[in-house]
């Protein structure tokens, strides 16, 4: 049984925020550099555990 994803919108800023400081998992990271050039608000799938990690890493001040 796999995990429950979760649809995130996502501005272009957001996304470029995310692959910038977001150290995302590479299903992400590719789901993001998918829709890079895009300019419109992109629909990003991610599982429960990803979100998290993603929140966290961009939340860690300690992150580079």
């Amino acid at each position: 049984m796999g995990r429950e994803t979760i649809d995130i919108q996502l501005t272009p800023e957001e996304r470029s925020l995310l692959l910038r400081y977001g150290y995302p998992f590479e299903q992400i990271e590719r789901a993001l550099k998918n829709c890079e050039v895009s300019h419109a608000i992109e629909i990003v799938s991610l599982d429960c555990i990803e979100l998290e990690r993603l929140i966290g890493e961009c939340a860690d001040p300690s992150t580079p």
